[in-house]
């Protein structure tokens, strides 16, 4: 696996996109992590189109605002817009 570039924003394409894609897609498939419960909130679907077209769109920013989230990277207004 590649290393993730940072920043990565909303609407990018390419391959930096799809790193992204593929760390958070592994990190999910082997932690059990929070994360893990992407077919619940519909995601998975549009993960494997977005991956496929190496595009950032909603699936991937939900899985991203989810880690964040997990591992306390947001602050406190966005965690409880989230929830």
């Amino acid at each position: 696996m590649k290393a993730v570039v940072a920043p990565l924003a909303p609407i990018q394409q390419g391959p930096d996109v799809a790193d992204l894609q593929d760390a958070l897609r592994l990190f999910v498939d082997q932690t059990g992590t929070p994360i893990s419960d992407l077919e619940s909130i519909g995601v998975s679907k549009r993960l494997n189109e977005e991956r496929a077209a190496e595009s950032y769109g909603e699936a991937i920013g939900r899985v991203v605002e989810l880690f964040r989230v997990a591992f306390g990277f947001v602050n406190l207004n966005v965690r409880r817009a989230l929830e």
